[in-house]
């Protein structure tokens, strides 16, 4: 779950339906956490959870406001962890095939040449990743 701040107040129902009876409220900035989705006769409620452990479900079309600590397009920790790994997979596999592919040409007797482009990529991937793995 992730927290996010309710933007006015709100009740939070027991159970995934608005007839349900409930006295309790979120409070305006106040910081919870929301879950899944439900869907119940067409309208649609989202799992929440207050601050001291308490549950219950809001109607989905609640305004919230964005998750405490988010950024706009900014990834969370694990999608850029999860980057740094792929750009480090990417970088490493060109390396190496630029590596190869001049190999093979000077195994070959022809003339030498470094796959420059491949190589310099495959460096650019290789350092991106490890800034990425290592920054968070």
């Amino acid at each position: 779950m992730q927290k996010w701040r309710m933007e006015q107040a709100q009740r939070l129902y027991s159970r995934p339906d608005a007839s349900a009876i409930t006295d309790i409220q979120i409070a305006q900035g106040e910081e919870f956490e929301m879950g899944k989705e439900v869907r119940r006769n067409g309208v649609g409620f989202s799992q929440v959870r207050r601050q001291n452990g308490q549950t219950g479900y809001i109607p989905s079309e609640t305004h919230v406001q964005f998750p405490v600590g988010y950024v706009i397009g900014a990834p969370r920790d694990d999608e850029y962890r999860q980057m740094g790994i792929k750009d480090l997979k990417v970088g490493g596999f060109w390396c190496v095939a630029g590596a190869a592919a001049t190999a093979a040409v000077v195994a070959v007797g022809g003339p030498f040449v470094v796959f420059g482009a491949p190589l310099a990529f495959g460096v650019f991937r290789l350092c991106r990743g490890l800034g990425r793995v290592a920054s968070k």
